[in-house]
């Protein structure tokens, strides 16, 4: 019960003091985003809550795609719960936790955790390639409103795709690119033979070999990977939704649809670039630059509360559950090996 208690208390934690910090740089227009926040009816906060909910079950199902040859018994349920157990890591562990909290949940399953980690990787440098292309193409179709209404953002934009397009490549090459994997190896190879070591030994070169097969399967089904990308332009676009909403449940009518999914599109570009703690900072910080001048500071702060809440903060206390669930999952494991040691 306290290890399952440690994780959840420390993102309690965290989020708290980084809301603090929140609550402290808008201070000056604290009361009037209390206001602005105050006329949002209940009913329609829980409807946004609800979109913002729609974003981890497109992502489960573009896992199910990518993990159905390697795993053909895998169902979306649990595809739905890696989706919210990467939320829960990307809190709990200020984003390093995501991915080796994913593959652990899958290795319960039967995949191996070189083979999980190489397809989670991959999935999230598929997400990173398409936030990039959904960047480009709301720019090419209204990037001329916005150089004409905002003209100090052509530095973050550029900074977005040179570091979005980093990770996209080190990403693809940490997975597939066979001198990282000789290296590793090789490393491995002057670890001592002795004891329990020479099993680990066996097992991790299993798992890095595993981890580079597995990846160029992927990467060579062109089909799979276009449609795992078309799910994740689905989310991208209920996200930037959820923008929209938060925008119209505040009465404010300046921005239409379409500027709103460049806005925020770009949003995220850039919020990619900055480095975060836990996902929070970089999202705020972009999301009032680029709001204010069509909003005003305390109208974009508001709308940015309520995109964060239906796309972080909700999915986060979603996720605690799931956490949960895959505790008691781990536990229930454990007394089985037990049994079946005891048996033999």
């Amino acid at each position: 019960m306290e290890n399952r208690r440690k994780p959840v208390i420390s993102s309690v934690i965290t989020l708290a003091a980084l809301t603090l910090v929140l609550m402290l740089l808008f201070h000056g227009q604290s009361r009037e985003i209390l206001q602005c926040l105050h006329t949002v009816p209940t009913l329609s906060l829980l409807r946004l809550l609800l979109l913002g909910l729609s974003c981890p079950l497109l992502e489960a199902i573009a896992l199910w795609v990518a993990l159905r040859p390697q795993m053909p018994n895998v169902t979306l349920w649990q595809t739905l719960t890696a989706s919210f157990l990467g939320i829960f890591g990307n809190v709990a562990t200020m984003g390093a936790g995501s991915i080796p909290l994913q593959s652990w949940y899958f290795s319960l399953y039967g995949l191996l955790p070189g083979a999980g980690v190489g397809m989670m990787t991959l999935c999230y440098a598929l997400q990173k390639l398409t936030i990039l292309i959904y960047a480009t193409v709301m720019l090419i179709f209204q990037g001329g409103w916005l150089h004409a209404s905002n003209l100090n953002l052509s530095r973050y934009i550029l900074l977005g795709y040179i570091v979005c397009g980093l990770i996209i490549l080190a990403l693809i090459l940490l997975c597939t690119w066979e001198k990282v994997q000789k290296l590793a190896l090789w490393c491995i190879g002057k670890l001592p033979d002795t004891g329990k070591w020479a099993k680990r030994k066996s097992e991790w070169s299993k798992n890095i070999e595993v981890l580079r097969t597995q990846s160029k399967v992927l990467l060579t089904d062109r089909g799979r990977c276009g449609a795992v990308m078309l799910l994740y332009a689905g989310k991208y676009c209920l996200l930037y939704t959820v923008s929209y909403y938060g925008v119209s449940l505040l009465g404010l009518e300046q921005l239409s649809f379409g500027q709103v999914q460049l806005l925020s599109a770009v949003m995220v570009l850039i919020a990619g670039a900055i480095p975060n703690v836990g996902g929070v900072g970089p999202a705020e910080f972009a999301f009032t630059l680029l709001y204010s001048p069509y909003l005003g500071r305390a109208s974009a702060a508001s709308a940015m509360i309520l995109y964060r809440m239906a796309s972080y903060f909700f999915p986060f206390l979603v996720s605690i559950l799931f956490f949960v669930s895959f505790h008691c999952l781990v536990q229930q494991k454990k007394k089985q090996q037990a049994e079946n040691r005891r048996r033999k």
